[in-house]
């Protein structure tokens, strides 16, 4: 479970940092 956590949280952090790249 805390590795799924982990997981997820590195795709999020990752999704965040494209959109921003796309904003920019």
């Amino acid at each position: 479970m805390k590795e799924k956590q982990k997981d997820r949280r590195g795709v999020v952090r990752e999704y965040s940092r494209k959109q921003l790249e796309k904003y920019h």
